[in-house]
């Protein structure tokens, strides 16, 4: 909350939404879709992701936890297996940080043989 009071809250949102613009541009680079299709709709702090068909999730998940040391989560309820969740917040609420996990996705799709379309 020190962190939050001391950017300003408006300013801490205008930060998160960047990021989050940022998030959804490199997915889309990636040849992915965004499962919430409407943008007004979507949240700043989540991201979720289709998963192409004939992908595996969990190993591009695992390959990502293992050797990048990036956390990217499955779906839930009726979401698991279909989706990715990409969260963007607090101090990970950087650009820096946000290419960075778009790099580390990268090399876990390219991993599991995912080509773009």
């Amino acid at each position: 909350l020190a962190m939050v009071a001391e950017e300003g809250l408006e300013n801490c949102w205008r930060r998160h939404r960047l990021c989050a613009d940022r998030l959804h541009e490199g997915v889309k680079e990636l040849g992915l879709e965004l499962f919430v299709q409407d943008p007004e709709k979507r949240l700043p702090t989540v991201t979720t992701i289709k998963v192409p068909e004939g992908v595996q999730w969990k190993a591009v998940t695992d390959y990502c936890m293992k050797n990048e040391l990036t956390e990217i989560a499955g779906g839930l309820g009726p979401t698991a297996g279909k989706v990715w969740r990409i969260g963007v917040m607090g101090q990970n609420a950087s650009i820096k940080v946000v290419n960075s996990v778009l790099d580390a996705f990268a090399r876990g799709l390219a991993h599991v043989g995912y080509k773009k379309q």
